[in-house]
């Protein structure tokens, strides 16, 4: 009789599990067709935007702004995404896609946004709209060439990152990992052979010329700071960990001699 209760039981809680692991999924595929669905939506407006400004109305700040979306966001979460359902599949969900990562993120992007609408509509006569030469006015004044430049070399960029995770497989993490796994290897094949930490030389380079993008002079001064002392923290406690004996040791040491980070003042 015990038997049987316990048996019914187990039935019950399998049947229970099953049933939440099952709803678990659909809300996943649901979340991931949602905002890949969203993120198609911006880069068709975006993108008409863009159209409209320059073959219509010629007005270059609501052509950059077009392109700065398509280029900074949709195709930055959309990449984030699709990198992490190739590399690690079972580990793919919604959060993937770096939309909600950090308040931070949110913030700098607002500021980011924040001023290139003050300077353009706010200040007529800021350097953003001025038909002055110059290096200064070259950079961080609104015109077709710079954006299309900047926005080129931002997705280059962005794609060393790309690469990056592509190439390091189940070895790239976007959280440091403590202990060392077993399956985990160095790799020091592709990107790697040239740069010990290709993801983060990808992000920086594009954090900071996204905003050239935008010809957004402040954030550019203040992502490419903010960016370089995140990355200084964290590599260095990355390398720290790295460098130990229960991990990689001297083959990382000869390892840091071979490579480079290939960001500024960052050894």
């Amino acid at each position: 009789m015990n038997g049987d209760v316990s048996e019914s039981v187990k039935e019950a809680l399998k049947e229970d599990y099953e049933k939440i692991v099952e709803q678990l999924q659909k809300n996943v595929l649901l979340n991931t067709a949602l905002i890949s669905f969203c993120l198609g939506c911006v880069a068709m407006l975006a993108g008409g935007v863009s159209w409209y400004a320059y073959a219509v109305t010629d007005s270059v700040h609501w052509f950059t702004f077009g392109v700065y979306v398509i280029v900074v966001h949709v195709l930055f979460h959309m990449c984030e995404f699709c990198v992490a359902a190739v590399v690690r599949p079972r580990e793919a969900h919604p959060d993937s896609f770096m939309i909600f990562h950090s308040v931070h993120y949110w913030i700098a992007n607002g500021l980011a946004l924040a001023e290139f609408f003050v300077e353009v509509f706010l200040i007529p006569d800021s350097m953003k709209l001025s038909k002055d030469s110059g290096l200064f006015s070259l950079l961080f004044r609104l015109n077709y060439t710079s954006c299309v430049c900047f926005a080129l070399l931002t997705v280059i960029f962005y794609a060393v990152r790309v690469v990056a995770m592509i190439q390091g497989g189940s070895n790239f993490g976007l959280s440091i990992e403590d202990e060392k796994r077993e399956e985990h290897t160095l790799v020091k094949h592709g990107v790697y052979k040239y740069l010990r930490h290709p993801a983060y030389f990808g992000w920086f380079w594009r954090t900071a010329l996204a905003q050239l993008i935008i010809a957004n002079p402040v954030n550019f001064v203040l992502h490419t700071l903010v960016t370089w002392y995140f990355f200084k923290r964290r590599i260095r406690y990355e390398e720290a960990l790295l460098l130990k004996e229960d991990y990689f040791g001297d083959e990382y040491k000869l390892y840091i001699k071979k490579t480079i980070i290939g960001i500024p003042f960052l050894y």
